[in-house]
């Protein structure tokens, strides 16, 4: 998400969600960059429709009519999704970011969306890592593509 940085009006308009590691902390990336994180425990703590609730007032706040979506699957636990470039544990079901991003788009239209980093050939495994990786990793990226699909289309 850096690189998109200098294609934005302003770096605050970057909402990341699910980030459990980083060459910075959250506050280097909020402070410096502006950028909003919730990272992953933050969400698993307060629960998704709360930081749904906060996104949608910064929103709000920021005079904001439209989002883009960009869906990186490296915020799904790796035991949903495995094969990507960067798995990790500690991370979000499937579920929880799509109740997010479902209350967002009950209030803001979207212009588009993308799903990334799905690498089926690229599954690297550890302990929490599901043997069956790449199935389970196309099988989560095809509902998380399905809702995104069906949002978007009945806007």
């Amino acid at each position: 998400a850096y690189q998109i940085l200098e294609e934005l009006e302003n770096p605050s308009d970057l909402i990341q969600l699910g980030i459990r590691s980083s060459g910075k902390d959250k506050q280097f990336w909020e402070s410096k960059l502006g950028i909003k994180q919730y990272w992953a425990q933050e969400i698993k703590d307060s629960g998704p429709e709360s930081i749904a609730k906060g996104i949608k007032k910064y929103l709000s706040d920021k005079k904001v009519d439209e989002v883009y979506i960009s869906f990186d699957i490296d915020a799904i636990d790796e035991q949903y999704a495995s094969a990507t470039g960067t798995p990790e544990p500690e991370g979000l079901s499937p579920e929880v970011p799509l109740i997010i991003l479902s209350s967002i788009l009950d209030k803001f239209k979207a212009t588009g969306a993308d799903l990334v980093e799905v690498a089926p050939w690229i599954h690297r495994s550890s302990i929490n890592a599901s043997p069956s990786g790449q199935d389970t990793t196309l099988l989560t990226s095809a509902s998380i593509s399905n809702f995104l699909i069906e949002r978007l289309d009945s806007q």
